[in-house]
């Protein structure tokens, strides 16, 4: 996965190069973020009730292609942190690691301001890294990875403020569809039988939703 996230990334470098030395229009900069949020799993499973916020972080890279001085799109590819749990009295957590890529439609409300706020939005493919269960504060963590989905679909929503070569943005980020696999679920779980506590059916859903802040610098 990190080979993938290299080559995506040299993949989007190479045609902002491209773009600028051919003097097309359209690319107005290219930057890096860093940000944290708080990531929670929307469910209709048991096992996943109550749990508690998971504060994690994100960071990436991203590139804007410009329409007109309003309108523009921009694509991105983040690391980032979801689950839920890990609070300091309960413990039990859940880590999903994913590299993502949201493809955001945006629309400056002050274009030729000083400070340019903007709203966004768009959909968003995200990688599945790694995936982990800690029981509590004090046990070891145990590898999950086989009984989620390899992708994740999502949306995003959100604002930024823009000024000079840095931004400010807030976004809600959550998925379209579920990211366990109940059969792989059950299995790993010995919980085929459909009174078993631990049983999770096909129309049970479990999906992650992140709410994060991060600061961006533009080239």
């Amino acid at each position: 996965m990190k080979s993938f996230g290299i080559v995506f990334l040299t993949f989007l470098l190479g045609i902002s190069c491209a773009w600028a030395e051919q003097g097309i229009p359209g690319v107005t900069g290219m930057g890096v973020k860093l940000g944290f949020g708080y990531a929670t799993l929307d469910n209709t499973v048991d096992t996943f009730s109550d749990e508690e916020s998971y504060a994690g972080g994100t960071f990436g890279a991203f590139i804007t292609y410009s329409f007109t001085p309003a309108f523009s799109l921009q694509p991105e590819l983040l690391f980032v942190m979801k689950g839920a749990g890990g609070s300091f009295m309960r413990g039990r957590s859940w880590r999903h690691n994913y590299l993502e890529v949201p493809v955001l439609a945006k629309y400056c409300l002050s274009p030729n301001a000083k400070l340019k706020p903007s709203l966004f939005l768009g959909p968003a493919l995200a990688v599945l890294l790694s995936a982990e269960f800690q029981a509590s504060a004090n046990s070891d963590p145990v590898d999950i990875k086989e009984v989620m989905k390899g992708t994740d679909f999502s949306f995003v929503i959100g604002g930024a403020l823009e000024y000079r070569h840095f931004a400010f943005d807030i976004r809600y980020d959550v998925s379209l569809g579920n990211v366990y696999d109940p059969d792989e679920w059950n299995r790993l779980l010995d919980a085929e039988e459909m009174y078993d506590i631990y049983h999770m059916d096909q129309n049970d859903t479990v999906t992650n939703s992140f709410f994060s802040f991060a600061l961006g610098y533009r080239f």
